[in-house]
């Protein structure tokens, strides 16, 4: 492949580019062993998060095949459902824990808040922080969020409340 001025290639371009934006890619044709592939090369040159939806066994198995052990499970909230779908989801978190991966939540700033009590994206983080306490409740165990400082704070404040006697 040729090298341009400075002698990267088109492909390391796109890889740093891609490196410096890393962004989510839902993959839903999980058993197809390319899509697999790529998501276990996505990973490893850390150019994307992938999340693989599906059956949870079924991911296994095949993740396991690529040599792929450290799953970690993303329920999807928003991804085209609608607020009821996205509230059942968090109240039956518990359910998921069953297939035996940890539980991630990301729902900073997500519309459903805007669904619940309007606001605009900049004033959802009480909405937010709402979210992902209940999902620490139901099982979660990755926290994926905008507002660290402010989530540390509220989950060490819910930690200290749920391991009182």
């Amino acid at each position: 492949m040729k090298g341009d001025k400075n002698g990267m290639n088109v492909l390391d371009e796109i890889r740093n580019r891609a490196k410096s934006l890393k962004k989510t890619i839902a993959l839903p044709e999980y058993d197809d062993e390319r899509v697999l592939q790529a998501a276990e090369i996505a990973t490893r040159d850390q150019v994307a998060y992938i999340q693989l939806v599906g059956d949870p066994i079924i991911i296994k198995e095949k993740a396991k095949s690529f040599g792929i052990h450290d799953i970690v499970l993303d329920v999807g909230i928003g991804f085209g459902k609608n607020l009821e779908h996205n509230l059942t989801l968090i109240k039956k978190l518990n359910y998921f824990s069953l297939f035996g991966y940890e539980l991630l939540i990301g729902a900073s700033r997500k519309s459903m808040i805007n669904m619940i009590t309007p606001s605009e994206i900049e004033n959802r983080l009480p909405g937010t922080l709402a979210i992902h306490l209940e999902s620490l409740r139901y099982g979660a165990s990755i926290i994926r969020c905008h507002d660290v400082k402010e989530h540390f704070q509220a989950i060490k404040v819910f930690e200290a409340i749920e391991n009182i006697n």
